[in-house]
């Protein structure tokens, strides 16, 4: 059932913790009031406690020189005790139901593990989107940005998935408290983690990503029969995902 986030925090910091293993600090960034209307969390209780639940993220895709609004499912987590009970699936038709009465066009997410790919397609799931891989240069004259500026500027000529402003707002509180940073060139945007290696890197100059050999990264719920069609893992470029 959809829930208020905010009503059953403890619980839900609860399973989070024992299911990720993430710090608190990190774990209650999902509760920021700022991105209140731009997360939804579906739960299932025993009593008070939440014992399977996970987020929606509201986000939009560009395809076909159109824009679609949807949102990214993140962090389910069920309690060790009540897996295998059909607990996340039943959730998850519930989310979708949800989404399509209120008028949105997909839903979308990043397993965390090569063999959830076969578990979230018998949910609807498809294939659709990429990620790449490629050789970038040392950047020259080099300077941070804000997550701000970089979400401004990463529009992208191609078909592409992005976060909508506050769900990116809190993807980023995510990054940095991760130790990534982000940072801008002359020619490009580019994130990168506490070690220095690069995790995204957008060129203005080459924005289609042809000489990128692309991997399997997202799949995509379709609600919109506009998006009902024959996906392939490589239609939809991705790239930045909370998994």
């Amino acid at each position: 059932m959809l829930i208020d986030r905010f009503k059953y925090k403890a619980s839900l910091t609860e399973l989070w913790s024992k299911v990720f293993k993430d710090e608190k600090s990190y774990i209650e960034l999902i509760f920021s009031e700022g991105s209140a209307d731009s997360i939804l969390c579906f739960a299932e209780t025993d009593g008070d406690n939440v014992v399977s639940a996970f987020y929606l993220l509201k986000t939009y895709l560009y395809f076909n020189n159109k824009c679609y609004n949807g949102y990214y499912l993140y962090a389910a987590a069920t309690d060790n005790s009540y897996r295998g009970k059909g607990i996340m699936s039943k959730l998850i038709k519930e989310a979708q139901d949800c989404c399509e009465k209120s008028g949105s066009d997909f839903i979308s997410l990043v397993p965390s593990e090569a063999s959830l790919y076969s578990y979230y397609k018998r949910s609807g799931f498809i294939g659709s989107m990429y990620c790449v891989e490629k050789a970038v240069t040392a950047p020259e004259a080099e300077r941070a940005i804000s997550a701000d500026e970089y979400y401004s500027r990463r529009k992208l000529q191609i078909n592409y998935f992005n976060f909508d402003e506050k769900s990116f707002s809190y993807a980023a509180d995510c990054l940095k408290a991760a130790g990534f940073g982000f940072f801008s060139d002359k020619e490009s945007i580019y994130i990168k983690d506490n070690g220095g290696e690069i995790i995204e890197h957008i060129s203005f100059a080459d924005a289609e990503f042809a000489d990128c050999k692309k991997y399997p990264f997202g799949m995509l719920y379709p609600i919109n029969p506009e998006l009902n069609r024959e996906w392939k893992h490589t239609d939809i470029y991705m790239n930045i995902a909370l998994d």
